[in-house]
């Protein structure tokens, strides 16, 4: 009796620390999860203004304003790095290319399809984000020939 009571305390043991050893596992699993889903919202807010302030105290935009394009066709994306609702425009003389999206709220890709230049010079268009702060940026888009 006595080696039956001993093999049964054993088991016993073995089981509750595979129970506290699952639930130390489920716990990091949560920790883990809650961080990756806290900083993801964070990263996809935005800014609350298209403009910072650098190191230097000179005020600059967190949109590029100027991106070169290859002649060949494709597609830009440009990051919208807001947090509030915007409007992105194309200039109207601009034929060869097109937005794929023209308003969104929030950090936001907006990708910009153009042709290829079969010119002989380059082409330019003006993109023009403006945000429900008020803010506006223009956006030159410069396809080599």
């Amino acid at each position: 009796m006595d080696f039956l009571q001993e093999k049964t305390e054993i088991l016993m043991k073995t089981n509750k620390r595979r129970l506290i050893m699952k639930n130390i596992f489920y716990l990091i699993s949560v920790l883990f999860a809650a961080l990756v889903f806290s900083s993801c919202e964070k990263e996809a807010a935005g800014y609350d203004t298209l403009y910072g302030v650098g190191p230097d105290g000179q005020t600059y935009c967190r949109i590029p304003q100027l991106y070169n394009i290859a002649k060949v066709g494709g597609k830009l994306l440009i990051l919208v790095d807001y947090s509030g609702g915007w409007e992105i425009s194309l200039d109207s003389q601009t034929t060869w290319a097109f937005l794929d999206r023209t308003n969104g709220k929030g950090q936001e890709y907006v990708r910009l399809c153009y042709d290829g230049n079969t010119t002989t010079s380059e082409r330019q268009a003006v993109v023009t984000l403006s945000c429900d702060n008020g803010e506006t940026v223009d956006i030159s888009v410069i396809q080599t020939n």
